[in-house]
């Protein structure tokens, strides 16, 4: 399991959970599986069959959700739980399995319909520069680091895009929105994570404040457009690279609760948010 980053976590926990629970139809799905999900299991083999199955599918899933118009819907928890589970060959209608295969394959019909993706494939996959046929062990943690950072970065595309309409906006300006997000992280990748981060990088996951400057400037930036975002956020200087810890920090915990605030009340739920990379 990746550390957790504090102001995030603080974030996490201290919510408002008051509300009243929506639907479950009315709640936001998931662009990348939640990572409590593939955590949850106690039974090893299974957690690293839905961590072998997710590397598997990863590169076809993040292809859609990077295709203009195809836009992959977010997918409930239940559906990835079975997805990553393995799904059983019954394509019988009149039995609760046979129904549940045939729905998933409609939500991931462009996955399955790749003939490179199997989930019964021996063939070696490659992550990272990595290749194995199950996830080792000792790779485990940072596969579960990037599918926090994937989640986080799908998650705050569609935050952005829930509360900036894009009705009055022309692609061009969406493009240029896009690129805005994509400043918080690496490279200006925003809806892949190109590189696993070494003990150089910069980073919302990095451990040394320091060196989450930049990203946090540039999370400020984005967040400081949205609807009610605190006077404390608008109006804070830009961080610079001798500010004492504590002012960075002051600034992380003032984007991670706005940010985890807002995303509930649109979502219904709980966000993914960043994690520090287990170097």
């Amino acid at each position: 399991m990746p550390p957790a980053i504090p102001s995030w976590s603080e974030a996490m926990l201290s919510v408002d959970r008051a509300m009243p629970a929506r639907p479950a139809d009315q709640l936001w799905g998931y662009w990348i599986p939640e990572p409590a999900l593939i955590l949850g299991p106690k039974d090893e083999a299974r957690q690293i069959r839905y961590l072998t199955n997710w590397v598997r599918a990863r590169p076809i899933w993040l292809y859609l959700l990077r295709v203009p118009g195809s836009r992959p819907a977010g997918v409930g928890a239940q559906y990835w739980r079975s997805f990553l589970n393995g799904v059983p060959e019954d394509s019988s209608l009149t039995t609760r399995t046979g129904k549940r295969m045939v729905e998933i394959k409609n939500l991931f019909g462009s996955v399955f319909q790749d003939h490179q993706f199997d989930l019964g494939m021996r063939a070696p996959v490659d992550w990272h520069g990595h290749h194995f046929e199950h996830v080792p062990e000792a790779s485990a943690p940072a596969v579960i680091w990037e599918i926090f950072e994937l989640g986080f970065r799908y998650e705050l595309l569609a935050l952005d895009r829930f509360l900036r309409p894009s009705i009055s906006r022309s692609r061009a300006e969406e493009a240029v929105r896009e690129d805005l997000l994509a400043t918080v992280f690496p490279g200006g990748w925003l809806r892949a994570v190109d590189a696993l981060p070494s003990g150089n990088s910069s980073g919302l996951f990095t451990t040394h404040p320091h060196r989450r400057v930049t990203a946090l400037n540039a999370l400020q930036l984005v967040l400081m457009q949205w609807p009610g975002c605190p006077s404390a956020i608008v109006s804070a200087s830009p961080l610079q690279g001798n500010d004492r810890d504590e002012v960075i920090v002051d600034l992380e915990r003032d984007l991670a609760s706005f940010y985890v605030d807002t995303f509930f009340v649109c979502a219904g739920r709980a966000p993914i948010v960043p994690h520090l990379y287990p170097l």
